[in-house]
């Protein structure tokens, strides 16, 4: 049973280990301090540990204290790491953390005094379940430490709360999930000091792990790799002018506000039917057609292959289309000839008299033909670039295996 709950815990000192580490090796203003968070919460863990590993009254007495002081500068690390994170860190919250700072100090030697006479905490040496655990019946002192922790974890939520109202509300949710990891573990704590729920052992302590790889994320990870897209979402959105996004394949990706305002009815198809309807864009036009809706023109932009069988479709329903042949364009000055294409018999080339043209009289075939020549290089430099130094030419057309 010990052997269970201890390796539970270690699960969670080893996490929070391997956290610390990243961390130390992350080059950032914020390093210092996450270091210094993780590192109490994994004294926090690890003292709690003796637990499981020792029956000796003494032993477990003298690491609960450990912990409980321990849990004060974390809270108070914890408190400095959210000014700075928030940035907020003003005169009124430097105030608050040297309070807090020698709140803490005071705290810690209660809690040593404790160990020879129990003025903050109680304690009972109780068996539950084959294991022996020191459980605790708080006393005046420990009023005051509970109080103590209760307004830090309160200053720093309302930090956070301060910080959610004073951006959009985009950028919310590495604040929101602080503070909602934040106040589980609280209520978990005072679960179990309070006795509220029959609960062996502090889970909180467990979560201690969730949240120190939640502040490493918040701080290292979150704003390398969201923020980005966020901020790219918000400047699609507000341009004032339509926007469509399509990827390499030409799949639909992203279209923004001022696209619906401007096509008036817009109709989405995908292949698998993630957004919008489920199908191919010749499938909707049929089906607009079919529903009584008259058309004088149509305008199709995208892959060689949509645009060939919506003018196929076109040409049966009698709706001239026009066509944008960028697809097939490389420099955009008429000197390369691959955008060279033939419309209405004619040889054209698309950057120069295009690139819009009747879908009508463009000879899709050719141009779709024309446009293979090209991939054996571009396979071949595919290749190279993913494969690298590992690249010996397998295909025996590049000359990579000489």
């Amino acid at each position: 049973m010990n052997i269970m709950y201890l390796s539970l815990y270690g699960v969670a000192a080893v996490v929070l280990a391997v956290v610390f580490i990243r961390t130390c090796l992350e080059r950032d203003k914020m390093t210092r301090i996450v270091c210094l968070t993780e590192m109490l919460a994994l004294i926090c863990v690890v003292t709690y540990s003796v637990n499981f590993i020792t029956d000796n009254y003494m032993a477990m007495s003298v690491a609960t204290s450990i912990m409980m002081a321990a849990q004060d500068f974390a809270l108070v690390a914890l408190l400095t790491y959210t000014g700075i994170f928030t940035r907020l860190a003003n005169r009124i919250t430097r105030t608050a953390v040297v309070l807090c700072i020698f709140a803490a100090m005071v705290d810690s030697v209660v809690f040593i005094i404790n160990i020879f006479n129990e003025t903050a905490l109680k304690y009972s040496l109780n068996k539950c379940g084959g294991v022996y655990v020191l459980g605790y019946e708080g006393e005046f002192w420990f009023g005051i430490h509970a109080i103590m922790n209760m307004v830090i974890v309160a200053f720093i939520i309302a930090l956070l709360i301060i910080k959610c109202i004073r951006i959009p509300s985009a950028y919310w949710g590495r604040y929101i999930f602080t503070a909602a990891g934040l106040i589980v573990i609280i209520a978990f704590k005072y679960i179990f000091i309070m006795k509220a729920v029959d609960l062996r052992f502090d889970i909180s302590i467990f979560l201690y792990a969730l949240m120190g790889t939640m502040v490493y994320w918040n701080t290292f990870w979150y704003s390398k790799k969201n923020m980005l897209t966020v901020t790219h979402e918000m400047i699609i959105e507000h341009m004032q002018i339509p926007v469509v996004l399509f990827d390499y394949e030409g799949i639909l990706a992203d279209f923004n506000s001022s696209m619906k305002d401007v096509a008036g009815n817009l109709y989405i198809t995908t292949d698998d039917g993630s957004y919008g309807a489920s199908g191919m864009v010749t499938s909707m036009i049929e089906k607009l057609v079919n529903d009584g809706n008259k058309y004088d023109v149509c305008v199709a932009i995208g892959p060689m292959i949509m645009m060939k069988f919506v003018c196929k479709l076109t040409k049966e329903l009698d709706i001239p289309t026009i066509v944008s042949l960028n697809p097939i364009m490389v420099d955009g000055t008429g000197m390369c000839g691959a955008c060279r294409v033939t419309v209405g018999g004619e040889v054209k080339f698309a950057c120069v008299d295009g690139p819009e043209f009747d879908g009508h009289k463009v000879d899709f075939d050719q141009a779709m033909k024309r446009q293979q020549i090209y991939k054996t290089a571009e396979g071949r430099a595919y290749l190279a670039a993913k494969e690298g130094k590992t690249h010996h030419g397998g295909c025996g057309n590049c000359g990579g295996d000489k």
